[in-house]
């Protein structure tokens, strides 16, 4: 299924720009799957998957290169954590772009051009719109520690009777919001730097407004975690 997968980002076929897609992204979760292990086993991570890694980021999507460089940042490998933020930052700031965000917030009509082919349409949105960060439990090792917590934490009653039914009780997969995301993993990867890191600072607390933070923090610390 792979091979065929990986055939349809060379061939001209029908779908193929959607085949592509599962692909990259197949690509990027097996390179945090197999990076995950091989911290745990506290080996270096080869090269194969960092390549993997790479290949994924031909998808476009930002969502692959914040997953990149979280296992960058685990691995202190922060200068090359540092580049592929700001290509990511630079990604986001397209007028076009439209955040899928946990966050309520108005949005401004979007001015992507509106198409008939709808290949060409579904590749106009995957483009425009920032989706969330997903993390699985099995890249637990390639993701910053706070974020580790949202693996055991609740928020309402009825999470708190789900995850108790879970082995472990423990989520499988979080879901992060990606511009916040980036601006901490900025602020990890700066860590030689003070000004950068107030400035990633900034860039996150703006993100939020003060109700938001008040609150965000008042949960999380009522609960002892942290957050991202």
């Amino acid at each position: 299924m792979v091979l065929n997968l990986k055939r349809a980002e060379h061939e001209e076929r029908e779908y193929s720009y959607e085949l592509t897609l599962i692909y990259h992204n197949i690509c990027n979760f097996r390179a945090s799957y197999e990076s995950s292990a091989a911290i745990a086993k506290r080996q270096p991570i080869a090269e194969t998957f960092c390549d993997l890694y790479k290949i994924s980021l031909r998808s476009g999507m930002i969502p692959n290169y914040l997953r990149y460089a979280s296992m960058l940042v685990c691995t202190h490998r922060y200068d090359e954590a540092i580049d592929l933020l700001d290509t990511a930052e630079s990604m986001i700031k397209s007028k076009n772009m439209i955040q899928c965000s946990f966050k309520p917030q108005a949005f401004a009509a979007s001015v992507v051009p509106i198409e008939t082919n709808m290949t060409k349409l579904f590749k106009s949105w995957m483009k425009n719109i920032l989706l969330h960060v997903a993390f699985s439990i099995w890249e637990i090792n390639c993701i910053p520690s706070n974020i580790v917590y949202e693996f055991y934490g609740t928020i309402s009653a009825g999470d708190t009777r789900k995850i108790r039914l879970i082995t472990l009780r423990r989520w499988h997969i979080v879901e992060v919001d990606a511009i916040p995301l980036l601006y901490y993993l900025q602020y990890l990867a700066h860590r030689d730097n003070e000004r950068k890191q107030d400035e990633a600072l900034g860039k996150f607390c703006h993100f939020y407004s003060e109700k938001d933070l008040r609150n965000i923090l008042l949960d999380k610390y009522d609960k002892g975690l942290s957050y991202v």
